[in-house]
């Protein structure tokens, strides 16, 4: 996959050629006078197979969301257990020092 820059102009006079590149699977940076202003990329099909399982009820209409608020979950730092602790007492431990 490679990344092409294209002007609007190019965009409005050869908008063909231009899904061409997408369909080949490329990426391409819309700009206007040279600072990019958009992306046109491939169509993600894990995406579109979300959207009909919306659309049939088999997903939560609000999965982007979810998937968001994992993904920043997963970037929070991770909580450190001391060896030879367990998790359970560390638990406990914690919960003392919050009712101090």
């Amino acid at each position: 996959m490679t990344t092409i820059r294209v002007p609007i102009r190019e965009l409005r006079n050869n908008t063909s050629s231009v899904l061409h590149h997408v369909d080949e699977g490329d990426r391409v940076i819309i700009t206007r006078n040279n600072v990019p202003v958009a992306v046109l990329g491939p169509v993600d099909s894990d995406e579109l197979l979300m959207e009909k399982l919306v659309i049939s009820g088999e997903a939560p209409a609000d999965w982007k969301q979810r998937q968001q608020r994992l993904r920043e979950q997963m970037r929070k730092p991770r909580i450190s257990l001391p060896v030879g602790i367990s998790a359970s007492e560390t638990l406990i431990a914690m919960r003392d020092e919050d009712e101090r």
